[in-house]
């Protein structure tokens, strides 16, 4: 594809010190040059100004990167090529004085064009928007088709040594950086307009779905026909959808060893209240495990008296929708209701007065009608996938309200188990909540790579896509993946 074009072009002709600069670059190390001089490049003050004025650049593609990981696990495809064009030409221009200065420039240039593209990948979602996605991937590709015109002019310029005398900056160079911002100004123009298509489409939604509830609305004559009408308001969210998708990736059988850790069993059995965090990298498979202990908890063959309610949320970069702090609970209650059998006449008014035309509803009444579902069917177990995808602000609003739950619900215990990385341990600081923690480690999660890994590789050579004219080999294929994955 268009990516891999690209890539295969600005490898094409390096030398092997710059394609080692190329497949070695990340985000940390693409402001510097390679080798021993990198440790001196750090202490450049001039190296660091000058480079301070690409971060936008690189903030914006970072944020591209994560964008795709979430949903389609292939960043690495789109991004790993962006970092090494971008090193290879930061370090041959650095032997060419103004050259550096003025490419430095030039992409600060650009990066003054792309912050608006951050915040368009934050409220809109690239899956459902697949027009918005391809203008936004069409800009950041080309940073490098871009890179491989800096890299084929600068060494013309080194060929020439007359260049090099009498034109410093050789005219074609400076027309290529013009030409470069004019470019880029036309991709957040391009941009801009697939995102007002994508503004009308989301306000479409919204006044189609307010047009169905005031239609439900003025014809529930019926108290029956009222609670369906209530509970539709709740339904904000397919909260099963991502649970889907972890079904289907989950190999069977995984993930069991979680249950058996003191930490679950202590937070599962307990009588009263707690909250448990389970901490781990991204991509280690937190909403895989998630997945597999609420179906073990649904489906588990438990007496009727002490069957648990279960309910779910997860929050995926994916779909901002997701990343909601009422949505979160708005799913959440209207899970627990509908688990209870739905609304008692008492409590039919709650969801009504909440969604009252005109109110912005408040979190606290949906914590209320979720204390109210749980009375009727004790106890509540709550699972909440990712919660460090939320801003910091709307993280701590979250846990927060979490805590008020769990603290309001009295004899009624509330046990509400957290997925996200190791940086959100602070907001478990709560104070009177039993509070149970696990972190994850590569080891902690070998046997469930080597599981995986040796089903896969079988299953290929089942299918005869895999090969192998020595079985020997098997072993060493799977030593090599289990090795690399590093808990990943």
């Amino acid at each position: 594809d268009a990516w891999n074009i690209a890539k295969a072009r600005f490898v094409d002709g390096l030398d092997e010190g710059e394609k080692r600069l190329f497949t070695e670059a990340n985000i940390e190390n693409v402001f510097y040059k390679a080798s021993n001089t990198e440790r001196e490049d750090q202490k450049d003050s001039k190296t660091r100004s000058l480079l301070q004025n690409i971060q936008p650049l690189i903030s914006a593609v970072e944020d591209y990167g994560k964008a795709l990981d979430t949903y389609s696990n292939i960043a690495s495809l789109y991004i790993a090529p962006i970092w090494g064009s971008i090193r290879v030409v930061l370090v041959i221009a650095s032997s060419h004085g103004r050259f550096y200065d003025r490419i430095v420039d030039t992409f600060g240039r650009i990066s003054d064009i792309l912050p608006r593209f951050r915040d368009y990948q934050r409220i809109f979602n690239g899956q459902k928007h697949q027009r918005f996605t391809q203008k936004l991937s069409e800009a950041y590709l080309d940073i490098i088709t871009l890179c491989a015109e800096f890299r084929t002019l600068l060494r013309q310029q080194k060929k020439s040594s007359v260049k090099r005398i009498f034109q410093p900056l050789s005219p074609a160079l400076n027309a290529h950086l013009e030409e470069a911002v004019v470019r880029f100004r036309q991709h957040r123009k391009a941009v801009d307009k697939e995102a007002e298509v994508c503004h009308m489409l989301e306000e479409k939604e919204t006044r189609d779905l307010v047009h169905r509830n005031t239609h439900i609305i003025s014809n529930c004559s019926q108290r029956q026909s009222k609670k369906s009408y209530s509970l539709s308001l709740l339904s904000k969210i397919d909260h099963e959808y991502k649970h889907r998708r972890m079904q289907k990736i989950r190999h069977p059988g995984t993930g069991s060893w979680f249950t058996v850790l003191p930490e679950f069993t202590n937070w599962l059995s307990s009588e009263s209240s707690a909250i448990m965090c389970y901490y781990g990298t991204p991509g280690c498979g937190k909403s895989v495990l998630v997945s597999s202990l609420i179906d073990g908890l649904l489906s588990s063959p438990v007496k009727p008296e002490v069957r648990h309610t279960v309910a779910f949320y997860y929050c995926d970069h994916a779909d901002k929708r997701t990343l909601d702090p009422m949505n979160i609970f708005c799913c959440l209650a209207r899970q627990c209701v509908g688990v209870s059998g739905g609304l008692p006449p008492s409590t039919l008014v709650i969801p009504e007065e909440i969604f009252r035309e005109g109110k912005i509803p408040e979190i606290e009444g949906l914590i209320e009608l979720i204390l109210n579902a749980i009375k009727r069917k004790p106890p509540l177990i709550v699972f909440i996938d990712g919660l460090d995808e939320l801003n910091d602000k709307d993280r701590k609003l979250v846990f927060l309200k979490l805590t008020n739950l769990v603290t309001e619900a009295g004899p009624c215990a509330v046990k509400i188990l957290i997925t996200s990385r190791e940086d959100t341990a602070y907001l478990t600081k709560a104070q009177g909540i039993r509070c149970f923690k696990v972190r994850i480690g590569a080891s902690t999660i070998a046997g469930d790579i080597d599981s995986f890994v040796k089903h896969a590789i079988r299953e290929l050579i089942k299918r005869r896509e895999l090969i192998l004219g020595n079985p020997s080999l098997e072993d060493e294929i799977s030593t090599a993946l289990i090795q690399g994955a590093k808990g990943m």
